[in-house]
């Protein structure tokens, strides 16, 4: 019977061949995680106009759910590696883009100013408050050793960089 490997056992072997630790690759894809997390963030910034212009709202009216969502943030972001310890990268990895496209997905059908206390408020803040700067932090302690400091610095510069 042929022996059958999963795809994180043929990415570690391939990568042990040219010296390379397999824990930078769990780097990279918490650097891309943080990312796509980080530039889903920044798209309420972006909808303000379009949305004012559409609707005849005022800006107070798109930036009051965006502090919603930054408030949402703060109190989901310590918990963050705690539920990730608890269960898994994975599986909070996951469910925060879960968020993240529900969030997305509902604000294109909005019709009433509430509606972006939902969609942008609370969806996008938990999603972003679950990974925040402990997903790197996780990863970091788990794959290195050596080059810890190094690895929590990059995440948490990409982070601190796209959120602001």
């Amino acid at each position: 019977m042929k022996n059958l490997y999963m795809f994180s056992d043929y990415l570690n072997n391939k990568l042990k061949k040219h010296g390379i630790h397999y824990g930078w690759a769990m780097a990279f894809l918490a650097f891309t995680t943080t990312l796509f997390s980080s530039a889903i963030m920044t798209i309420p910034h972006v909808l303000i106009i379009p949305i004012t212009k559409e609707f005849g709202w005022n800006v107070s009216d798109i930036s009051t759910p965006i502090a919603i969502m930054f408030v949402m943030l703060a109190l989901v972001a310590p918990f963050g590696g705690a539920l990730i310890l608890k269960f898994g990268v994975t599986k909070i990895v996951t469910i925060s883009f879960i968020f993240s496209i529900i969030g997305i997905l509902s604000t294109t059908f909005i019709f009433e100013k509430w509606h972006l206390i939902g969609t942008i408020g609370i969806c996008l803040g938990i999603s972003s408050g679950m990974l925040g700067l402990s997903l790197g932090a996780t990863i970091a302690t788990r794959w290195f050793n050596v080059r810890r400091g190094l690895v929590i610095w990059d995440c948490s510069r990409l982070h601190s960089l796209l959120d602001s």
